[in-house]
């Protein structure tokens, strides 16, 4: 026989992961606030459990009203903090047209091409090493080199499968 603290744990994730989420979508079919409904909703429960499920609903409703708050994402400080392009247009003195970005010498910001350095042209290698002069005289490769030895130092970009990954994200 299972004891009411074990029937709790049983129960519990489910009412972590679906019952938020079922009073939030039904909080859009019924006329009854939000408030009244986890009286409904937890009434039919043990008492300990309906303890804990007024409880959590309680803790919801509070973060609910702060994720309206939460969802005014502020202004990317750098173009790295970007997840799109039309993001990241102004870092880079372009202009938006029509949902692209134009860049002020009229090419458009677009996917870069991986390549290894022997792959390269020698026109692209004149530009990458002009590139890398630019980055050292104003101090962007040492804050690079920075954050990149800030991460080896805690072991989550070198000493794992995200290794790549990391890598990649990094090199941007």
């Amino acid at each position: 026989m299972h004891s009411i603290n074990q029937k709790i744990i049983l129960i519990f994730p489910s009412i972590i992961f679906f019952l938020p989420s079922f009073i939030y979508s039904s909080n859009k079919t019924t006329n009854i606030p939000l408030e009244d409904r986890l009286i409904i909703l937890c009434s039919d429960a043990p008492e300990q459990l309906r303890i804990f499920c007024e409880q959590l609903h309680k803790s919801d409703i509070i973060a609910r009203k702060y994720l309206e708050v939460a969802a005014l994402r502020l202004e990317p400080k750098s173009a790295q903090e970007c997840f799109n392009f039309l993001c990241m247009c102004k870092y880079f003195r372009g202009k938006v047209e029509k949902g692209i970005c134009i860049l002020p010498n009229g090419s458009h910001l677009k996917k870069s091409v991986r390549k290894e350095f022997r792959m390269l042209s020698d026109e692209e290698r004149e530009k990458f090493n002009k590139i890398l002069r630019i980055m050292k005289e104003n101090g962007e490769y040492d804050r690079f080199a920075n954050q990149h030895k800030t991460v080896v130092v805690e072991g989550g970009a070198h000493s794992g499968p995200a290794f790549l990954l990391w890598h990649r994200e990094f090199l941007k």
